[in-house]
């Protein structure tokens, strides 16, 4: 699933994969990356509840490897 907002909203996009179990394309983590950091922050607890999601589905797949490491860093608890 790619998910596309117009604005983009990063904690919402987040939410909605914690949702459905699954990482967010590399792209999603790119953008996260250009947030300012107090930003980022607040997007903790969101990159927590995939990190967790995906982790209760049996882990990230091969290919989701990167963008799940990227989100374990953002959840604070990499």
């Amino acid at each position: 699933v790619v998910i596309s907002a117009a604005p983009w909203s990063p904690y919402w996009s987040l939410s909605l994969y914690a949702t459905l179990g699954q990482v967010p394309p590399s792209s999603t983590a790119r953008n996260i990356s250009t947030l300012p950091p107090a930003q980022k922050t607040t997007l903790g607890p969101a990159a927590r509840r995939v990190v967790e999601s995906v982790s209760s589905r049996g882990g990230p797949s091969p290919e989701d490897r990167e963008s799940y490491e990227h989100l374990v860093q953002l959840s604070g608890e990499g």
